[in-house]
């Protein structure tokens, strides 16, 4: 039996530690959840020629749902919007994890406020749709400026689940710029599915992750880049009836590059990413050309003429370098190449068979080889 002063110091334990569990399931939306442990993810990414270690340091708070809807609500816009709910009986990590019934109108959604930097992070969720409706569609993304009464918003990174399609937003402005496009992917009803975005600011690149294959990629100038101010997930479709679906360990990751050093990117790539180039002009030889210029030259078949061989190649190689790229391997090739070229505007229709052409066929071998990351250690 306890003596009356042991018993007043048990009590007064006992009222220490019950009364912030009571305290904080209470006043939840006032304070801040338990920590949660970090959803389990790949250690590394690789995103455009660029590899990824994931880092601790989760941003968002409570991804899980195991302290119910704490850290989450519900900005009512113009038509309106319900709260999920947290459902114990469908869950990926844990217990618990956020159900969202679609209706035709309002929509089901919730959101949380935070600094979701987009600079190198890894943006990721598990959707479970039970069932797909008629109209409608559900999301996950990071917003800026997000107005929910206008259901307005800049998107760093978002991802719109159709029943057979995925459009993906990669830092979608007001004005229209960076990249939206629709992916081919159906997330089948039914079972967890895995998506993740690995988003660099600093290089403009975002790579699209589902169940575990890249799907889609995209590049913008690292100055039309921004972070987000809020995280939203569920039926963001205020007219129309999603379905019902599950959500579970939403998670923003720092990642930091596992490589050493930048790696490059081919020819291919850079005639096709034309907002990703660090410059507006290069000199080929002793003549500058203009950023329209050289995309038309890297237009133009070879057939035959080693000059547009080893332009083509040219070109790469230098983007490569003013992109960060270490120019050792290839610092020599660069001045021979420049020299073959001389002042003569491309095409200049060299023979491959002739002296020069044989020239300028091999420096575009040593360039081709650059390019596509076999003399860069890592790549």
């Amino acid at each position: 039996m306890l003596s009356r002063g042991e018993g007043l110091r048990a009590f007064s334990l006992s009222f220490v530690l019950i009364v912030p569990i009571v305290l904080g399931q209470f006043f939840g939306g006032f304070i801040l959840p338990i920590p949660e442990p970090e959803p389990t993810q790949p250690s590394t990414f690789t995103c455009q020629g660029h590899t990824y270690a994931v880092g601790p340091g989760e941003a968002i708070l409570n991804g899980g749902f195991e302290q119910d809807l704490t850290s989450w609500y519900t900005a009512q816009g113009g038509g309106g919007a319900n709260s999920p709910t947290v459902s114990t009986v469908v869950a990926h990590g844990g217990t618990q994890s956020a159900k969202v019934d679609g209706v035709p109108s309002p929509a089901t959604h919730a959101e949380q406020d935070g600094a979701f930097t987009a600079a190198a992070s890894l943006f990721s969720f598990w959707f479970y749709p039970e069932a797909y409706g008629t109209d409608g569609h559900f999301v996950a993304e990071l917003l800026r400026n997000w107005n929910p009464s206008a259901g307005t918003a800049e998107v760093p990174t978002g991802v719109t689940v159709f029943s057979a399609t995925v459009r993906w937003a990669a830092w979608r402005s007001f004005a229209g710029t960076g990249v939206l496009q629709d992916v081919a992917v159906s997330l089948a009803p039914g079972a967890w599915h895995s998506v993740q975005v690995v988003m660099d600011g600093g290089l403009g690149i975002q790579c699209l992750f589902v169940d575990g294959a890249e799907v889609a990629s995209a590049s913008v100038s690292p100055a039309n880049t921004f972070d987000g101010t809020v995280v939203l997930f569920g039926d963001a479709s205020y007219f129309g009836d999603a379905g019902i679906a599950y959500y579970d360990d939403l998670s923003l990751l720092p990642v930091t590059p596992a490589t050493a050093g930048v790696c490059p990117f081919s020819q291919g790539y850079w005639k096709t990413h034309l907002a990703a180039w660090p410059v507006d002009s290069l000199a080929l030889g002793t003549r500058t050309y203009s950023k329209s210029e050289l995309t038309t030259i890297l237009r133009i078949p070879p057939r035959g003429d080693a000059s547009l061989i080893l332009a083509h190649q040219l070109i790469a190689a230098k983007l490569n370098v003013a992109f960060g790229v270490d120019p050792t391997p290839i610092a020599a090739v660069l001045v021979d190449a420049d020299g073959l070229l001389g002042a003569t505007a491309i095409p200049q229709h060299v023979a491959p068979s002739s002296p020069l052409g044989q020239e300028m066929v091999a420096d575009a071998s040593v360039l081709d080889d650059f390019n596509n990351g076999r003399l860069t250690p890592g790549c």
